[in-house]
């Protein structure tokens, strides 16, 4: 089962890891988005398939899970695959 999720650039209030192995970076946070990107056909045969997005647009909504940067800017290349 898989929901809302995503993995922070940043910690804040509330913003916060529950293991120490994980840490909040634009450099982990691109990993992450790779991860699921490198699982396409896993997800694509669960169920009909899961898509995914990026959720949060802005680190203006949500202090570090924003795909761009409180400045506007793009924090690091995102570009999931359209199939696999």
């Amino acid at each position: 089962y898989m929901d809302e999720n995503g993995w922070p650039s940043v910690t804040s209030d509330g913003v916060s890891a529950n293991s120490k192995a994980a840490v909040a970076s634009i450099s982990n946070e691109q990993q992450y988005f790779n991860l699921l990107d490198s699982n396409c056909a896993y997800f694509k045969e669960t169920n009909g398939s899961i898509r995914w997005f990026f959720h949060i647009y802005s680190d203006d909504q949500e202090p570090g899970y924003g795909l761009y940067s409180t400045s506007g800017k793009a924090k690091s290349t995102f570009a999931p695959k359209m199939s696999c």
